[in-house]
């Protein structure tokens, strides 16, 4: 029954414990643990010392030292407080029993609620000892009907709170009044006693303002209102947080870092000769086109003259005098060729447009593999490194896209070309087919690498007897691509499958994700493919609950199967500034 409170992210592969990790027994010491989700490892409730990781032996345990931080906790007022100390120093204050304090045994939790605001949590504390702000913000309920007028005395303190009376008035006439005590305690917590609420049988009552802080300027606030559970009062309590409730407001993100490298954007077949597509790449709005030349462009969005999107509404032209591919702008029709430079705009002669100098970014594009590649560079430096042609590489010149799947993840892409390499977690994580039916067993050898691919076979057992398997060879190649060449899928007649692992970077933490199948258009190759790429989007969708709430730990405790990992960090750091 005790509650423990852990840092959320395992030292390491940074796994977070809190989304699809378990309560364990440790079997030697009896110990409350909660179990990693993606390896396994287990960790302590009352001291966040790892307790256990598969395949090691204790005496290989204890070297590591591996750890998560541990916080104190407590839990009074059906509520469960935790304590926090920017020097890690013991408590030296804890919050009161309220049943103790108001006299009052029967106080109960009756409601909660919770809204983020965009400051810090003493914002609000101060924001309640702020009188002046109440008869100018807060005295309209129902407009030109129900209005308050406010009454106040105090400080606001421990021993001398802020009492306040507010009278509520139906148009201007008296009806009754609702009168508090307000306590700034700490600045992530302030009491309300009410000695009236202007309501029969609704007293005492106790409403508790409270702030989780969750980083700069970003807060989570909670109030809680107490009292006794009687009907009248769960209906006003009910009213009185619906009035109390505040909206919040919303809050642009932050910069990030992204990979120097090919993106694949999309297939070609999304992008039709004569039309536009918008997208997004690493927090650039880009505009996809491919003109009647049947060329590929790729140009940053937004016009230079007043900022029109060319990828929303924007249509491919030709222009007269020098044939070239050029997207038109929807709001005043200036147009633009691939190359960037503007190439005409309405009611200006050609003397006139040349000063303008006005030009949107191009990037650099190629199309291969039925695929757009596009080359995102920080500093814009030309490319220095090209992704292969899949025909040429693996000998196969029927090698024809022919399955697609897109979903969206919420951390960097390097955490999926690094997943594939994790040959420890598929035991843990991907064992189960069917639960109770089908199973899979796992045999790797390799390193992940081009000259060195990683070679898995996965044989599968339905009710423990091995019946078929599944073999390939894993490349991780860049930061936003890798690539599994399947050399048995399990079915007759379907062989040379290959699958590329991409990521479109958005912004920061989040990717779309993409996986594309290639093979030989048969019967067979389309409906394995179309199984195929079911099952492992399902083994994938097991990952992104993983993946989405996952850190990279600056110093992650790393031991002797980790291996593969380290060496593809060392070979991609190449990509980034």
């Amino acid at each position: 029954g005790a509650v423990h409170v852990l840092s959320a992210y395992c030292p390491h592969l940074g796994a977070n414990l809190g989304v699809g990790g378990h309560v364990v027994t440790e079997s030697e010491s009896g110990d409350d643990c909660i179990q990693c989700p993606f390896h396994g490892w287990m960790f302590g409730g009352r001291d966040g010392q790892c307790k256990s990781i598969p395949n090691l032996e204790k005496s290989e345990l204890k070297p590591l030292n591996a750890r998560v931080k541990c916080w104190p906790v407590i839990e009074k007022n059906e509520m469960i407080y935790v304590w926090y100390h920017s020097g890690d120093q013991e408590p030296d204050h804890y919050p009161p029993d309220l049943s103790v304090k108001y006299n009052n045994p029967k106080l109960t939790l009756l409601s909660t609620i919770n809204y983020n605001i965009y400051t810090t949590p003493q914002q609000v504390i101060e924001n309640l000892l702020d009188t002046e702000h109440l008869q100018y913000v807060h005295t309209v309920i129902i407009p030109g009907i129900v209005s308050l007028k406010y009454y106040t005395s105090g400080e606001g303190t421990w021993d001398k709170p802020l009492t306040i009376r507010a009278d509520i008035l139906v148009f201007g006439i008296y009806v009754c009044r609702i009168q508090y005590d307000y306590r700034a305690v700490t600045p992530a917590y302030g009491e309300y006693e009410y000695s009236s609420v202007g309501a029969p049988g609704v007293t005492p009552l106790v409403m508790i303002l409270s702030g989780v802080c969750l980083g700069p300027e970003k807060s989570l606030i909670n109030t809680r209102l107490l009292g006794t559970p009687t009907l009248w009062t769960r209906i006003f309590v009910w009213l009185f947080h619906y009035l109390f409730y505040l909206q919040p407001k919303p809050k642009p993100g932050s910069k990030s870092t992204y990979a120097n490298t090919w993106y694949i954007i999309m297939d070609s077949r999304d992008l039709a000769t004569n039309s536009v597509k918008a997208f997004e790449l690493c927090e650039q709005q880009l505009v996809a086109f491919r003109g009647p030349s049947g060329a590929v462009h790729v140009l940053s969005a937004y016009c230079p003259h007043l900022g029109a999107n060319l990828g929303v509404g924007g249509h491919v032209v030709t222009e007269s005098e020098s044939g070239d591919d050029c997207i038109q702008c929807p709001f005043h029709g200036w147009r633009f060729g691939g190359d960037g430079q503007c190439k005409r705009i309405p009611n200006l002669e050609k003397s006139e447009l040349k000063p303008l100098n006005a030009r949107v970014k191009c990037w650099p594009v190629m199309e291969k593999n039925e695929m757009i590649y596009m080359w995102y560079h920080s500093s814009d430096q030309e490319p220095d490194h090209f992704l292969p042609d899949l025909s040429v590489k693996y000998n196969n010149p029927k090698l024809t896209l022919l399955s697609t799947f897109n979903y969206n993840i919420y951390n960097i892409f390097q955490q999926v070309i690094e997943n594939l390499l994790d040959t420890e977690h598929f035991e843990y994580v991907h064992t189960v087919v069917f639960s109770g039916i089908i199973s899979a067993k796992y045999y790797t050898s390799g390193e992940g690498t081009e000259d060195n691919p990683l070679h898995i076979r996965v044989d599968l057992l339905v009710f423990g007897v091995r019946f078929t398997y599944i073999e390939y060879d894993y490349r991780a190649l860049t930061p936003a691509y890798g690539e599994l060449m399947f050399t048995s899928v399990g079915l007759p007649g379907v062989t040379q499958l290959v699958m590329t692992l991409s990521g479109v970077t958005l912004g920061p933490d989040n990717v779309l994700m993409t996986t594309r199948l290639l093979g030989t258009p048969t019967l067979w190759m389309r409906i394995a493919v179309w199984l195929f790429h079911r099952l492992f989007r399902s083994q994938a969708l097991e990952d992104k609950v993983i993946w989405d709430n996952l850190v990279c730990p600056q110093t992650p405790v790393l031991t002797k199967h980790d291996r593969k990992i380290v060496h593809l960090r060392r070979l991609l750091q190449k990509f980034y500034d």
